[in-house]
């Protein structure tokens, strides 16, 4: 959840609901109500519930690079230098393409891109 919150904020989108989350998710890990399995069980389901609400955020975020569809690659590794990226960032993604435009580094990253 903190991880594709911070994506979406690189982006400009936030929302406050995930980091009030967060904080409370942490202090429950450090309390009594951690102990007792419906309280678990109830702590689980609000955080699918944010974890949700932040995807639908990141997915908002990562909109302006146009709707996401799935598409044919190459597989292949290519000879030469290369960088592995986590998909997750698109702005630092595209900013990475734009600063090896016209270098003969190859980009690869994984397959939810």
């Amino acid at each position: 959840i903190s991880a594709y919150a911070d994506h979406a904020l690189m982006q400009g989108l936030e929302n406050k609901e995930i980091y009030s989350f967060i904080h409370e998710a942490l202090y429950f890990l450090t309390s009594k109500n951690c102990e007792d399995i419906s309280k678990n069980l109830e702590m689980l389901m609000k955080c699918g519930l944010v974890n949700y609400k932040t995807m639908e955020l990141l997915h908002q975020a990562n909109t302006k690079y146009g709707v996401q569809t799935p598409q044919s690659v190459l597989t292949k590794p290519e000879e030469g230098k290369c960088i592995m990226i986590s998909g997750h960032d698109l702005k630092m993604l595209e900013e990475l393409l734009k600063q090896l435009k016209d270098t003969d580094i190859n980009v690869y990253t994984h397959g939810e891109m």
